[in-house]
């Protein structure tokens, strides 16, 4: 029962009265930290840590409800108005009363100031974008802890550990992402300097600075639900540190190849000596030629960072060789900027409708790279100026023979390696050079269209190359096909529904990433000429913009926008169009399938059903998608790409993967393969040809068929790669490469 009091007792006397208590005071400052309505048996446990179990908390709270400082029942106390001026009042006795022992505190700049809350309370409404009344309570709170706990000499990041828990104990998690400390522990900095994780101290600043974009990426940028998706195993970003800072690759053809390196020389005339301006880059002298190359690779590297690829490379080369010889070719693909964390690569598509002759010293350098190879080691020609014999040490772009179906048939006819012509006598050999691959792409209703796949293995159909516009690769982002059976309790049915789910906050994400490129790129010094070079008077905002698209949903040879996914319609020739592809992958396909049957998808046919079925789902969202008239991205699916993730045995899809899958292989290595062939052991060619005739019954028709040739076929030479080759041919595979042991030491040891 609350205390009687004399009738003519005042007012003032009495509410005083009510605060002599030091229960009631910590009641009454418990109600106005939390701001929300707390139950009996919640301020009962709280009290219980100061003052015991002995507590009669019912007698204390009708005292203040009696002096009108806090409303409510069992179900929820709160504070009234009257209630928060006492907080206000309490305070600014307790600062007059007390002889405040001072806090100093190092802060950010280096520097040692005394403690102000104020501080706090200011940086809160800014950084967090918390309302004021939150922001004075936190601070409040920590400046109360901080004296609890009798610290003297305070560090700036020790403060935000403070409030960071405060704001955590409070629900306030978004709060907390916008306001915590990026960082690496110094322990794992120790360790990566111990173990010599980078060649160099550069390469390794780089590292460290990686790692704080991926974490403000994770805490800043992508929403809670997203960055939880990622950080549970859903989702793979490719290049996640970039997400909100660059795009990953740029689509450009050989015609166009040559028009940009002119407009950057002609922009920059400062970097070679004074002369008169040409009309071609390849009018200038070689080294000059070398030098702007060297610049604007360089340069582009900054804001692709995944690579160039460039589509019917054969016109360029067919510039080039009118100028300058095949060995000053060589040199000039062997340029590559500074490699950091992830390496600058370039893939060069070339069709074979072309005249061979043109062809055939790109041909001829890559079966000489081979042989190099083969013997273990490049060796340099003594000859070449010492300046440029380190570009040597760089490998050759990826090379994609480009096979419209009706040029194929000397391959698929003549049983003879003998009797083919020089010219294909060197394609079969070059076949085992890990960087080559033959593709022959036929999507049906675009039988004239070019097609090369990116250094993300990203497949990019062009149906117009001479009206084709530069593209870029927005983005790509793998779907983890185990973790969501997994999570679906392998139930098929609810796997298929948040498959559906994930999909969409793929485009979600990609969306998202356009948005932040709009913002984000333009502030860059370097980003403007390089804008103006690459897409001519479009600014940013143009670029990463939604455009109209038509309601027609069939293939134009006449449309504006060639670079199209699946099912893309024509873009509207009034749209000022830079084509924005969005890869969607996935990964564990073949795990899951293990989890689900206990075998592997290429053991048995009735799994290859199911995986088809599982990839024919994501081809039709994707196909809906890009079909959208407010879409502004063109979806692609594609294959997953050795990303250093997948590459880690600690990883955890290679972690679910069942031990029945281990004892398969008899050897201790990654459960992941490239696709759906790759595994330690050969597998005999009848085995892959029915395989891939059992996949390519799905609508993705990018497939990538990556044999491994045996002891046999390798002691026949090129006669046991023609017959390899044709056996293969007879698959619905997009693209065939031969894997040896060297090419897989080569993808093993530089993921991406």
């Amino acid at each position: 029962m609350p205390a009687t009091s004399e009738p003519n007792e005042d007012p003032l006397v009495k509410y005083l009265g009510a605060l002599r208590n030091d229960i009631r005071i910590v009641i009454i400052k418990d109600l106005s930290f939390h701001n929300i309505p707390r139950e009996f048996n919640e301020i009962q446990r709280e009290l219980e840590k100061s003052f015991g179990s002995s507590i009669n908390l019912s007698y204390h709270l009708n005292i203040l409800k009696d002096n009108q400082m806090i409303v409510g029942d069992a179900t929820g106390y709160q504070l009234t108005e009257i209630g928060e001026k006492s907080i206000a009042f309490l305070e600014s006795m307790g600062g007059l009363l007390k002889n405040d022992a001072q806090i100093l505190i190092r802060t950010s700049k280096y520097s040692v100031e005394l403690f102000d809350e104020s501080i706090i309370e200011k940086n809160l409404q800014l950084e967090a974008n918390m309302p004021a009344q939150k922001a004075k309570k936190i601070a409040t709170e920590a400046k109360r802890r901080l004296k609890k706990a009798k610290v003297t000499y305070l560090t700036t990041p020790l403060v935000r550990e403070y409030i960071n828990a405060i704001l955590i104990e409070n629900h306030y998690e978004d709060y907390r992402a916008k306001l915590t400390r990026l960082g690496i522990p110094p322990y794992d900095v120790m360790q990566m300097l111990t173990a010599q994780i980078r060649r160099d101290p550069e390469a390794f600043k780089n590292l460290l600075g990686q790692n704080i974009l991926e974490q403000y990426v994770l805490l800043n940028l992508l929403q809670q639900k997203y960055a939880d998706a990622f950080l549970t195993g859903q989702f793979l970003f490719t290049n996640l540190g970039n997400f909100g800072l660059t795009p990953l690759e740029l689509i450009i053809s050989g015609r166009q190849f040559e028009k940009i390196l002119t407009k950057y020389y002609l922009n920059n005339l400062n970097l070679i000596s004074p002369h008169e301006t040409a009309e071609s880059i390849l009018d200038l002298d070689f080294p000059e030629v070398i030098e702007i190359y060297t610049n604007f690779i360089h340069a582009i590297s900054r804001f692709f960072p995944h690579g160039l690829t460039i589509l019917r490379f054969d016109f360029f080369l067919e510039s080039f060789l009118r100028h300058f010889s095949p060995h000053q070719l060589e040199m000039l693909l062997r340029i590559r900027p500074r490699e950091d964390e992830n390496p600058w690569a370039m893939t060069i598509g070339i069709s074979l409708v072309t005249n061979y002759v043109e062809l055939e010293p790109l041909v001829t350098l890559y079966q000489a790279d081979l042989l190099i190879n083969q013997m273990g080691g490049p060796q340099l020609d003594s000859q070449l100026d010492s300046q440029l014999d380190s570009q040597l040490d760089s490998p050759l772009p990826e090379l994609v023979l480009h096979f419209p179906k009706g040029e194929l048939k000397p391959l698929r006819t003549e049983t003879a390696f003998s009797n083919l012509s020089p010219f294909f006598q060197k394609i079969i050999s070059i076949m085992q050079h890990p960087r080559v691959s033959l593709d022959q792409y036929s999507k049906w209703g675009w039988p004239n269209a070019e097609h090369v796949f990116s250094n993300l293995e990203i497949p990019v159909a062009v149906e117009d190359v001479a009206n084709m516009k530069l593209g870029i690769i927005l983005g790509k982002i793998s779907i983890n096909l185990l973790a969501l059976f997994k999570h679906a309790q392998e139930d098929e049915k609810i796997f298929f529904r948040d498959l559906e789910k994930a999909i969409f906050q793929v485009f979600d994400f990609l969306e998202y990433k356009a948005t932040l490129l709009t913002r984000n790129l333009e502030p860059f010094p370097g980003w403007p000429p390089i804008r103006e070079i690459l897409f001519g008077n479009n600014n940013t905002f143009d670029i990463f913009q939604p455009t109209s698209i038509t309601s027609s949903t069939t293939s134009s040879t006449n449309s504006s926008s060639p670079i199209q996914a699946r099912g893309q319609p024509p873009k509207d020739p009034q749209a000022p169009v830079i084509p924005l592809i969005g890869a969607v992958s996935f990964h564990g396909l073949d795990e899951m399938i293990l989890a689900k049957t206990q075998l592997f998808i290429r053991m048995q046919s009735n799994n290859r059903v199911f995986a088809v079925k599982v990839v024919n789902f994501i081809q039709k969202l994707l196909d809906k998608q890009n079909l959208r008239a407010t879409n502004r991205i063109h979806y692609i699916l594609s294959e997953a790409h050795p990303q250093k993730e997948l590459s880690s045995p600690t990883h955890q899809i290679l972690q679910s993967v069942d031990q029945i899958g281990r004892n398969l292989f008899n050897e201790p290595v990654p459960c992941y393969r490239h696709g759906f062939h790759d595994s330690p052991n050969p597998i005999p060619i009848s085995t892959v040809q029915q395989i891939y005739s059992d996949l390519g019954q799905s609508s993705f028709k990018e497939l990538t068929l990556a044999y491994d040739l045996s002891k046999e076929e390798l002691s026949k030479k090129d006669q046991g790669i023609l017959e390899s080759l044709q056996t293969l041919l007879t698959t619905k595979s997009c693209r065939i490469r031969f894997y040896t042991k060297f090419n897989k030491e080569r993808k093993a040891n530089n993921p991406i």
